[in-house]
């Protein structure tokens, strides 16, 4: 179908119309045209009652030259008769001839013609100015009432050019636009100032109108001039008045919003210039929309059931609290009551409380800090003192027996205590010497001697100095080393540290069992393991048991096995000083697996 029959199709498109061949068959129909005929594509004309015969007309109108006509039809249906005035058009289309008719029922024909007469009455006796010219800016008619408003004879409008009328009231730039309109064929509307009775300002709101054939082409041009001095003195009052209120609200420091309710929703009324910079908001674009599309959906959730209850429960205001993208806001809600309920304002205020939060969370925090720090000494203090008094009751111990042992000439006995008193005075050297280098790590003065170097050199030699230990108490050691080369930039002395004291807790928490060291390289890391089949730890207090002087049985009096809790500290420490990891997995009585991951280069 070419392109000048869709945009006659287009234009008739709100009459009953069809497209059917020279036979009668229906092969296209608009939907007025089913309704009000009740057939469908591939139906017969002969289907339809009308007189004269519209299938017969198709037929004889197909024989002859003419390509188009019109004539009224008397339609009859149960007994009802109407009448129509039926338009006939033939096309061809791929060497076929079509037929297309459009429908327009007489009655509603005399409806739009009384229509056109009561607005030729309208426009004569009315107040409304009216001004009609064609295409080319001459002017046919117009009403009295724009003698008055444009200070023109109305003998001199007839027939001028609407130019010659209006140019003086518009700008050249204005003016441009209203002929570029007229050119296009388009809408076009402006506002004019004109004094006009004892110089008293007016303003009139020009509306362009064009005004189309059934085929699209333009007749006519309207212009109308409606007065809108009242709404713009209003308006002028109103917007300093909005103005007053837009300097007080954007001097308010919080963010500020007001809504309305229209038909269950929220929309936008008002709002200070903090709310939007802080929301990133156009407040242009955001006019009447709903309240839930402009704002991010965790603040539309809550103020809309804070409302809720607000209207439900009769009250009228609220606070909460809100986190919106890491920001803490203090939020109000005051309802402002209209005449109507419909005319309800709600004020929406959040103040940001992120500073101020932060700062009581830390404050919080040093105050937990404190009573840690506080628990932790006293922790301290006490393992100290069992951990000193105990080498020290032996050490006392020890010197009365040698003592006796020499006054007795019982030489043996002397050289078997002065080796248990060695292990004694080593035992409260490596309690001090712990405490010295958690008091480095804590105040940053660890020094590293890194060097490039294969971990497994020193996982053997922690393995050779501590094998005995583990023998001693019938545990089974086990070291399993991968054979690929790597090197780990590492200090020798802190990571041969961070094994003893691993291999130190594991020999200590093992009444049975085994003990296995492994290392094997990855993709990224190499991985260290120190692996036993001791008492195990509960899940949730390995983390803590990272801290300093922290235990799972932290009385010393009460727990069964001895040491200041700083071994597993240490090696954490050294190990994320040394670009490492470490991660902890333990289970009560089901053994610890330590895993220790290097990068290699």
């Amino acid at each position: 179908m070419d392109r000048h029959l869709i945009n006659n199709i287009e234009i008739i498109n709100q009459k009953a119309w069809l497209i059917v061949d020279s036979l009668g068959n229906i092969k296209f129909s608009n939907e007025i045209f089913k309704k009000l005929f009740l057939l469908k594509n591939e139906n017969n004309l002969k289907q339809l009652n009308f007189e004269p015969d519209l299938s017969l007309i198709i037929t004889k109108f197909s024989e002859i030259e003419i390509t188009s006509f019109d004539n009224i039809f008397i339609y009859e249906e149960n007994n009802k008769i109407s009448n129509y005035n039926i338009e006939i058009e033939k096309v061809r289309l791929s060497n076929s001839v079509y037929f297309i008719l459009v429908f327009t029922h007489l009655e509603e024909q005399n409806n739009i013609e009384d229509k056109i007469n009561n607005l030729h009455f309208a426009l004569e006796y009315g107040r409304v100015p009216v001004m009609i010219f064609d295409s080319n800016g001459m002017i046919s008619f117009a009403t009295n009432t724009f003698e008055k408003i444009l200070d023109f004879e109305l003998d001199n409008i007839y027939h001028n050019h609407i130019s010659t009328i209006i140019s003086k009231h518009l700008s050249k730039e204005k003016f441009a636009k209203l002929e570029k309109a007229i050119e296009n064929g388009r809408q076009w509307s402006e506002t004019i100032e004109l004094l006009i009775a004892n110089e008293q300002k007016f303003y009139f709101e020009l509306k362009l109108n064009p005004i189309l054939n059934e085929s699209g082409a333009i007749l006519n041009f309207v212009l109308t001039a409606h007065d809108i001095t009242y709404y713009i003195s209003k308006n002028e009052l109103t917007q300093k008045s909005e103005n007053r209120l837009k300097s007080i609200i954007n001097n308010i420091s919080d963010l500020l919003i007001i809504l309305k309710q229209s038909n269950d929703f929220l929309h936008y009324e008002n709002g200070n210039d903090n709310f939007f910079r802080t929301f990133n908001l156009n407040k242009e674009s955001i006019f009447q929309k709903k309240f839930e599309d402009i704002v991010p959906s965790k603040i539309a959730l809550i103020v809309n059931k804070e409302i809720k209850r607000l209207i439900k429960n009769k009250e009228h205001n609220c606070k909460f609290d809100i986190e919106i993208e890491g920001r803490y806001y203090a939020g109000r809600i005051v309802i402002i009551e209209g005449v109507d309920s419909i005319e309800n304002l709600f004020v929406i205020s959040l103040k940001d409380i992120t500073d101020e939060r932060d700062k009581q969370n830390q404050l919080d925090k040093l105050y937990k800090k404190e009573l840690q720090v506080n628990r932790l000494k006293t922790t301290f203090l006490q393992n100290m003192s069992h951990e000193i008094r105990t080498p020290f009751t032996a050490i006392m111990g020890y010197s009365d027996i040698m003592v006796e042992s020499i006054e007795d000439k019982d030489y043996d006995t002397v050289v078997e205590i002065t080796e248990s008193l060695k292990g004694v005075l080593n035992r409260v050297m490596n309690l001090f010497e712990n405490i010295l280098v958690v008091s480095e790590i804590e105040s940053d003065e660890v020094v590293l001697e890194s060097v490039l170097m294969n971990c497994n050199q020193i996982l053997k030699s922690v393995y050779t100095k501590r094998l005995p230990d583990a023998k001693y108490k019938g545990l089974k050691m086990e070291l399993d080393l991968d054979t690929e080369d790597y090197l780990c930039e590492i200090d020798w002395m802190k990571f041969e540290r961070i094994m003893l004291n691993l291999l130190d807790n594991a020999i200590k928490y093992t009444d049975s069992g085994e003990i296995k060291i492994s290392s094997k390289k990855t993709k990224e890391y190499v991985t260290i393991t120190v692996a036993d089949s001791g008492l195990g730890m509960n899940e949730t207090i390995i983390s803590r048991l990272l801290e300093p002087f922290v235990q799972e049985e932290p009385d010393g009096h009460s727990r069964n096995y001895e040491g200041a809790g700083l071994g597993l500290t240490i090696a954490y420490e050294y190990t994320k000083l040394m670009n490492g990891e470490m991660n902890i997995k333990s289970k009560k009585n089901a053994g610890t697996e330590v895993f220790l991951n290097f990068p290699f280069k």
